[in-house]
């Protein structure tokens, strides 16, 4: 990594680490475009508990109806007084916020309906990410919806790949190749924003 690109990634992080900037930063990545996409999964989950793994200032928050019993979880303590100040805005109190490691996660087995794990695959590192999705298939009883970005060739993508925080992008068939290890994959669609992303819907074996 150039020093360049280094200084660089280290003010994102720095921009980032900021509740406000980094939900800006999201929607200006295309979260109007991923939204549609994930609310006609999270549909299903009404009346059921869904864990957020890794869920930052818990965006996805507002597409769930007010019944579905709503974890957040990640470790990042920035990130938990965003979670605060959105779930303030909800009129039900069926919110839950944890901080835990998604790789040793503070839940019993089968212990959740369903989990979201949504553009954070790519902060794990690649001894970790079995370990990852093995957590994710004890504590899911239901079905896990995963949506990731993917390695590309493509200018732009590896131009923002050399900025962001998560500096484990990987190609769409090692992702697939780990994640069916411990999950059937029941649906899957890819799209193409900035980067070109992987949307699934699976069931833990």
């Amino acid at each position: 990594m150039t020093t360049k690109t280094t200084l660089l990634r280290r003010i994102s992080d720095t921009l980032t680490s900021s509740p406000k900037i980094y939900d800006l930063i999201q929607r200006l990545a295309g979260f109007n475009i991923v939204a549609p996409l994930l609310r006609r999964h999270f549909e299903v989950i009404d009346g059921f508990t869904i864990l957020d793994v890794g869920a930052g200032t818990a965006l996805y928050l507002p597409l769930f109806l007010e019944s579905t019993q709503y974890i957040w979880s990640d470790i990042d303590r920035q990130k938990l007084e965003g979670f605060r100040d959105r779930a303030r805005s909800r009129t039900s109190t069926n919110t839950l916020g944890v901080m835990c490691d998604s790789l040793n996660m503070a839940f019993k087995d089968k212990s959740v309906d369903y989990a979201l794990c949504a553009d954070m695959s790519h902060h794990i590192a690649d001894e970790d990410l079995e370990k990852l999705f093995a957590e994710l298939s004890r504590v899911v009883r239901k079905q896990l919806i995963f949506l990731d970005a993917v390695k590309s060739p493509r200018l732009i993508a590896r131009i923002l790949w050399a900025l962001d925080r998560g500096a484990h992008p990987r190609p769409e068939a090692d992702l697939m190749s780990t994640l069916e290890r411990y999950f059937n994959v029941d649906s899957k669609q890819s799209y193409q924003i900035y980067h070109r992303y992987v949307l699934c819907s699976c069931s833990p074996k």
